[in-house]
């Protein structure tokens, strides 16, 4: 003990080759628990508490103060049954490497905003379920080239429908029907070819 410096309790035990320290010098406290190949230190005073292990390689820090906590790890895990997670303002991950979000059970993302989901290399999205896609206002899609296909039926059903090409418009099948009530095939050159043509 010392008027000036504080106090200091050291406990050691030798055959453990651990020395257990706790320092109060009138503002700050420190605890810490040195063994042969790792240290651990608790240091504590008004505004700021912080926790540290320090490894033969490797430092994990955990810092807190009044309004932030931050914590430097090489690995950071958590395992509990419920997970809640809130933010009144922004909220950012961002992941140098791989980033994956898995879940058993159902999954809902929602936003009350604008969602963009933005991919600079391939994007897939995959279902072995029905797959439903909706907007209440205007749908656009745009692609170098676009294929759809499907196995048994593929149905475009709207008031109005345009089909138009720059250069060409192909439509084929073993069996093709065009028009109901009013059709109309008009072109400066239009040319109709087949075994059988039957016109009226």
């Amino acid at each position: 003990m010392d008027k000036v410096t504080g106090m200091t309790i050291t406990i050691q035990n030798k055959s453990g080759n651990v020395t257990q320290t706790i320092t109060m010098d009138g503002t700050t406290t420190t605890v810490t628990v040195k063994g042969s190949n790792s240290t651990s230190t608790i240091t504590q005073n008004s505004t700021t508490i912080t926790h540290q292990v320090q490894g033969p390689s490797k430092t994990s820090t955990m810092t807190q103060v009044q309004d932030k906590i931050t914590i430097n790890v090489q690995a950071f895990e958590l395992d509990a049954e419920t997970v809640t997670v809130t933010s009144s303002k922004d909220t950012s991950h961002t992941a140098q490497g791989k980033f994956t979000v898995q879940s058993t059970d159902d999954m809902s993302i929602t936003s009350q905003a604008k969602f963009t989901l933005q991919s600079t290399k391939a994007m897939e999205v995959d279902t072995n379920d029905d797959l439903t896609i909706s907007s209440v206002k205007d749908t656009k899609h745009s692609a170098m080239n676009t294929t759809s296909q499907s196995q048994v039926k593929a149905e475009i059903d709207a008031v109005q429908i345009t089909v138009s090409g720059t250069a060409k418009v192909e439509v084929s099948a073993p069996m093709t029907n065009v028009g109901q009530d009013l059709t109309t095939i008009k072109g400066s050159l239009v040319q109709v070819n087949g075994q059988m043509n039957m016109i009226g």
